[in-house]
């Protein structure tokens, strides 16, 4: 059945009784409401819509509007070539937001708009660069026109500026820089390193005598430590025995793996200030434990394992209070 005609009027009940007409009836998918496809890819409001009519009327637009209408938000000039993000609508140079998307910036410079991955969400318009071509028939001439109105409205400006070398403002400042120069002696990192490791050394002695940590504490805990580990040096040293040296090297070498993959790197760097790494320290003194049995003395299994255990325990905790005690300049020169 044919389309009714919208001229000799077009009715609710009309409507329903040509829907009711119709053999195969589907949804609109072009529509926000519950209407029947009359004809493909078009809405009842799209078939029967009213024209509106001409405008006619003069519309005055002030040059300072005009242009910030006209102007690309990335390099403040007249938009050429424009493209339109699809997403938020704002336009630019074509150049310019090739620009920014080849530098990774995946979305609007104005208002941050993310932009899909295809190409698909940019258009051209065309009709806005026919309004340009309309509007400054001659860019290029427009344009330097406007930086020549910019560099004279800021050279008075730039008379009275210190960084002006003919002003007098600028006159002064270069005698004052150059008297500076004369006073300023070059040094470098290591030379103030050196210079300045025996003012540090002779601080320390006079430190010494103002700690209030307990020191014997810390001996006799030493001395515990040290103790327990001499005594469990001969379990250690016969702990596998019964293994092959073999077994003992592949499973040296995974924990190994283990325990550079699983370290708080970022515990060493300073970066955070709570040691996460439980399962890197135990793979690498599992690892010491290891090794230490195929030595052949008690001396030596102690010696190995107490090693270790400054190596791995004590001394992520001393690099990280030196990265984060130390200033930057003097951490990386």
């Amino acid at each position: 059945m044919a389309v009714p005609n919208v001229h000799n009027g077009f009715t609710r009940v009309e409507y329903d009784q040509h829907v009711r007409h119709l053999v195969h009836r589907r949804i609109n998918p072009h529509s926000l409401y519950d209407e029947v496809t009359l004809i493909d890819e078009l809405t009842l409001y799209d078939m029967f819509r009213q024209p509106r009519p001409l405008a006619t009327t003069p519309l005055t637009v002030p040059p300072t509007l005009l242009q910030s209408e006209m102007q690309c938000p990335v390099c403040l000039g007249i938009v050429r070539n424009a493209t339109v993000i699809k997403s938020c609508l704002h336009r630019f140079c074509d150049k310019c937001l090739n620009e920014c998307l080849r530098s990774g910036i995946k979305e609007c410079p104005s208002c941050r708009a993310v932009i899909g991955p295809k190409r698909s969400s940019l258009r051209r318009d065309e009709t806005f660069d026919k309004l340009v071509a309309a509007i400054y028939p001659d860019l290029e001439r427009y344009e330097a026109a406007e930086d020549e109105r910019i560099a004279s409205a800021n050279t008075p400006k730039r008379l009275h500026h210190d960084d002006n070398p003919m002003s007098p403002l600028g006159k002064r400042a270069k005698a004052t820089a150059q008297v500076g120069v004369q006073n300023v002696r070059e040094y470098d990192y290591w030379g103030m390193s050196k210079a300045s490791a025996a003012i540090t050394q002779q601080l320390s002695l006079v430190f010494i005598f103002f700690v209030r940590h307990d020191m014997w504490q810390g001996v006799k805990e030493g001395m515990l430590f040290s103790a327990t580990l001499s005594i469990l040096s001969p379990v250690l040293r016969t702990l596998t025995e019964s293994y092959a040296v073999d077994t003992i090297w592949a499973l040296s070498v995974a924990l190994t793996g283990i325990h550079l993959i699983t370290h708080d790197y970022t515990y060493i760097n300073g970066t955070t200030y709570k040691y996460a790494g439980t399962i890197s320290l135990n793979a690498a003194i599992f690892t010491s434990v290891l090794l230490a049995s195929l030595l052949h003395s008690n001396e030596q299994v102690f010696s190995f394992v107490l090693f270790a255990i400054e190596v791995f325990a004590v001394s992520p905790i001393a690099q990280h209070n030196i990265k984060v005690q130390t200033p930057p300049r003097a951490r990386y020169g």
